[in-house]
């Protein structure tokens, strides 16, 4: 027992150096820091649309009760501009940033003309852009909004002149009075799909994208430890002590999963808050998970955690395997890829699509890559998918006893210490003999 405890602790002090622990942290912050610098630019970019103005220019030749347009912009609260100022596009550009306008709304002549015979009146909009960022529509969106309120002045105006005494019930004859949604055998009273799967898309993605981190994380300082003990003979050394190699391996996997799943907590943090602060309750219809009873038990995340210990333990099996081919620290390098594809497809099928609506295909192959399972646990919880828990724990058990079988076996046979090569040649020469 004091030799695993030995060996664990001699892992955890070669996976966390100082430069890991920074490296990790230092990630944690960054998506901690994004979200932060997401969520002010999200608060500042409402408050330029609040604070935001317009200038429009009248040209419809119609006045007094025959103008759709006269009375209506003014509603609106626009500065009227002179027609120097819309005169060419220098001028149009002159007068957004010398006006601090988000945009300059332009009525044709013939507007109220068009309208009374039945026809569309045309509007020209100019808008005035500062970047490309994803927060610099925020004038796209402003005359959204006013354009909508113009369309409705003049809608009014037009159905009151042929007689219509009540406008608002020829636009919306219908009302929903109740909406419910029925998933999974229940009914959630009031909440469309798209509200709840808005609402459920900031838990389900986070943790494919953790657990893809992580399992590239930890395979490549795994790996490339393999080959620098190797490199430097610290492997024989290690294999010749009177220590039985099943406590190797032990040690090695016990303290890279602990190492592991504190990365994937680490990382859990800071995704968290980043991906929080990307939706909210703005872009999730305005509902959470708690408002609606889809939300996951202390049960259930102990759940989730156990499918993501497992996980890095599989990842961990594989990892050793591949670590045995391992010659060097820069040949380990080489290894870490099928460990990072394996970790990648999952992911991107998770996030994308619901393992229920795959073709059979790609339903065998995601339920075959055991870092999967930890991906897809919360979708399945939330659905109640018991058979497919049970299953994925199953497998990843199963998964993990016999990629630690075969390292056991490949720690029991010379070939760490002699290398594949002179046992492909032993092999040879044994044959001819």
């Amino acid at each position: 027992m004091n030799h695993l405890l030995n060996l664990i602790k001699k892992e955890l002090r070669e996976l966390l150096t100082p430069g890991t622990i920074v490296t990790m942290v230092a990630m944690a912050m960054i998506f901690v820091g994004m979200g932060a610098m997401i969520s002010e630019q999200s608060d500042q970019a409402g408050s330029d649309l609040a604070d935001m103005k317009f200038g429009y220019y009248n040209a419809d030749a119609a006045t007094g009760d025959d103008s759709y347009s006269t009375g209506n912009l003014a509603t609106l609260g626009g500065m009227e501009l002179a027609s120097d100022d819309v005169s060419s596009p220098e001028m149009i550009m002159s007068t957004l940033n010398e006006k601090s306008l988000g945009f300059i709304l332009v009525v044709d002549a013939l507007f109220s003309e068009n309208v009374d015979l039945d026809k569309q009146g045309r509007l020209t909009v100019y808008y005035n852009q500062k970047g490309l960022s994803m927060f610099d529509s925020t004038s796209s969106a402003f005359a959204s909004v006013k354009l909508a309120e113009f369309n409705k002045l003049v809608s009014d105006d037009y159905l009151s002149k042929k007689g219509v005494t009540n406008p608002d019930f020829v636009r919306s004859p219908t009302y929903v009075e109740g909406q419910s949604t029925f998933l999974n055998g229940k009914v959630y009273e009031g909440v469309t799909p798209d509200q709840i799967v808005n609402a459920v898309s900031t838990q389900q993605i986070f943790i494919p994208i953790i657990m893809m981190l992580v399992i590239i994380m930890i395979g490549s300082i795994l790996i490339s430890s393999m080959g620098n003990e190797k490199e430097n003979k610290t492997l024989e050394t290690l294999l010749t002590m009177p220590v039985k190699r099943t406590t190797v391996v032990a040690g090695k996997i016990i303290g890279s999963a602990i190492a592991g799943l504190l990365f994937a907590l680490v990382y859990m943090f800071g995704m968290y808050y980043y991906m929080n602060s990307i939706t909210g309750t703005s872009l999730s219809g305005g509902i959470s998970l708690s408002d609606i009873g889809l939300t996951l038990s202390t049960l259930d995340w102990v759940i989730v955690t156990v499918f993501m210990f497992l996980s890095i333990i599989c990842a961990l099996g594989l990892c050793m395997i591949l670590g045995a081919f391992v010659k060097d620290y820069k040949a380990a390098q080489l290894y870490v890829m099928p460990i990072s594809i394996l970790a990648i497809i999952p992911m991107v099928l998770t996030v994308f699509s619901d393992f229920q609506s795959m073709s059979p295909v790609l339903q065998v192959v995601v339920f075959l890559i055991p870092f999967s399972h930890p991906m897809m646990i919360m979708n399945s919880l939330l659905m109640d998918q018991t058979l497919l828990v049970v299953g994925g724990l199953v497998y990843m058990v199963a998964f993990a006893l016999i990629s630690i079988y075969v390292t056991v076996r490949i720690y029991n046979s010379d070939i760490l210490l002699s290398g594949w090569n002179k046992m492909d040649k032993l092999k040879k020469s044994l044959g001819k003999k």
